[in-house]
């Protein structure tokens, strides 16, 4: 397992902004502290590499809390040749919320959604660059474009999971923990990542299993937190009913 490091806050920067990064860019390496002011402002001009397969097969660990969405985007694109820009427009208060998410081992591509996703952004894709925007503003072209890449990215990790999800059982009692900690222990020990909106996060809940398989111990956590959960971006989501 990854050692992730929290990244240290900064400010939001101006829309359109590129996000550029040379640093390391190592397989299953954790995103690691970052700059503390934005990058200076610049034109992109010539065209970048073709950023999705390398979305789709490095592997990265994210523990960040509190951090401005921005910071960590760029932090995600350092040193994999990845340039992301803002859709013209782009509110800039979305830009600057701080995010809290905690993934282990997966896609930059996955991780990049969750981080977005927190803030109420969501990316796709102009020829070969990653752009940041939100799923209300998007064009019919926008939306096929994300659409392609995600079915191309689910085929990567879907089988997998559900595999793991029947073949892995799980015991445990507890008793009035919130559905963080539960998160934690079933990441740590399973490395199956769940993701919840905050209010649900703090929800207490008792659970009292014994050698059943993941997915039945995700429903009875379901239902604890009055949630559904689906699979998305090699995670497992819990949104309300």
């Amino acid at each position: 397992m990854s050692d992730a490091v929290t990244v240290p806050a900064g400010r939001a920067f101006l829309m359109g902004l590129v996000l550029i990064a040379t640093l390391s860019g190592c397989a299953d390496d954790p995103v690691t502290a970052g700059p503390t002011h934005p990058p200076i402002p610049r034109r992109p001009v010539p065209l970048p590499p073709d950023p999705r397969p390398t979305l789709m097969v490095e592997s990265v660990s994210l523990d960040v809390e509190d951090v401005p969405v921005t910071q960590v985007v760029a932090q995600l694109a350092r040193g994999r040749g990845i340039e992301i820009v803002h859709a013209d427009g782009l509110n800039a208060d979305l830009l600057a919320r701080p995010v809290t998410v905690r993934l282990e081992r997966v896609s930059p591509a996955s991780a990049l959604h969750w981080v977005l996703q927190s803030a109420g952004l969501t990316y796709t894709f102009h020829e070969n660059w990653v752009v940041v925007t939100e799923s209300a503003r998007m064009s019919a072209d926008e939306v096929d474009r994300a659409d392609r890449f995600r079915a191309n990215l689910d085929r990567t990790w879907r089988p997998a999971l559900e595999r793991d999800l029947l073949q892995n059982k799980l015991t445990v009692d507890i008793e009035n923990i919130p559905a963080a900690e539960v998160f934690d222990l079933v990441r740590e020990h399973y490395r199956l990542n769940c993701i919840a909106p905050p209010p649900f996060l703090r929800k207490t809940v008792t659970l009292n299993v014994e050698e059943r398989p993941l997915v039945e111990v995700l429903d009875v956590l379901a239902e604890a937190m009055n949630a559904r959960w689906t699979l998305e971006y090699e995670a497992v989501h819990f949104s309300p009913l």
